[in-house]
């Protein structure tokens, strides 16, 4: 293989990186033009103005993007402190380099180089992310991947009666991300006191996860009552891989409110029923009230072909802890 660089990503790569992933995957896993736009400018995703947007590292040889490691880094509460984990959105070789040993080197030097360049030089807390079974073993066996478990969804499906609408439930625009702000603080931070580790979900973080997603629509239903906001949810509207469901992608409810989550369910219940699904399918940690609390409401356990793996770069985050205590769901990830 001829000499190649590695090296941060830049604004005028749009094009090769864009040609890498056509080569890499199919026209429905390809990133578009707007999205690269999304993820190089990090689409404010959680990140203060400041700070560097989305990671990335590319091997690059004259105009062609040989392999890539991608990551979108969230703001994230961590022992009392404000810190920064990244989830990866891709690690890619270009077909034609893939082969013998010379694709297995290149491919492991652009992922340390990335792990260098922001898990060590840059701070970041956690990598992580639910890669696909070839990267989840090339990743446990040279890049020090470790598994923290293997993903469990709850299901449930809709019943073709419903009750009426209720009142109570609204539906979040950008404007009221903006006048309620403090409020969805406050929120997140009644429910994160239960968790040890968790993206920091307010404002800004449901505009750009969701509100400014260029390719994927979502629906934000909140229950507001006494003029206080007591619960979100988030859906996503746009179809996706599994045929009939609509995906429940986060779930920002104090779990000592029983009442006001059962309003939002059925408004997830109704919202799918408008779009003409049968069911609802949504991922919330095994440890987490809300794990039990969607059973006793009817929804089922199943099994999924998603293995959640981590690279730590503190010592106080190991899979054991983080399993118990970080709160990941749908919207930390790019499932759904």
């Amino acid at each position: 293989m001829s000499a190649y660089e590695i090296r941060e990503w830049r604004a005028e790569d749009a094009e090769p990186w864009l040609a890498c992933q056509r080569a890499c995957f199919s026209d429905e896993r390809a990133k578009t033009r707007a999205e690269w736009a999304y993820l190089f400018h990090g689409g404010d995703h959680g990140l203060q103005a400041e700070a560097p947007g989305t990671r990335g590292v590319l091997a690059i040889q004259g105009d062609q993007v040989l392999a890539a490691c991608v990551g979108m880094p969230s703001r994230t509460w961590f022992d009392g402190q404000e810190r920064t984990c990244v989830h990866w959105v891709d690690l890619m070789v270009h077909p034609a380099q893939r082969t013998g040993l010379a694709g297995q080197r290149l491919h492991t030097e652009v992922a340390q180089a990335f792990f260098a360049r922001y898990g060590e030089a840059a701070g970041d807390l956690m990598h992580h992310g639910w890669p696909i079974a070839s990267a989840r073993r090339f990743g446990e066996r040279f890049l020090g991947y470790q598994l923290v478990r293997e993903e469990l969804c709850l299901l449930r499906e809709v019943p073709e009666l419903l009750p009426p609408a209720d009142p109570a439930v609204l539906r979040l625009r950008a404007e009221d991300l903006v006048q309620w702000e403090e409020e969805l603080r406050w929120l997140w931070e009644r429910c994160a006191g239960e968790w040890g580790l968790s993206a920091i979900r307010d404002a800004q973080w449901m505009r750009a996860r969701f509100l400014e997603h260029p390719s994927v629509n979502y629906r934000l239903l909140a229950v507001r009552t006494d003029g206080i906001l007591r619960a979100v949810a988030v859906v996503r509207e746009t179809p996706w891989h599994w045929p009939g469901a609509l995906a429940l992608c986060d779930w920002l409810v104090p779990s000592e409110e029983h009442a006001v989550a059962a309003q939002l369910e059925g408004a997830v219940q109704q919202t799918a029923r408008e779009l003409g699904l049968d069911r609802v399918v949504t991922l919330v940690p095994p440890f987490a009230g809300a794990f039990h609390w969607f059973q006793g409401q009817g929804w089922r356990v199943h099994p999924t072909p998603y293995h959640w793996l981590i690279r730590s770069f503190d010592r106080r985050l190991d899979p054991a802890w983080i399993h118990r205590h970080g709160w990941f769901t749908l919207a930390d990830s790019d499932l759904a």
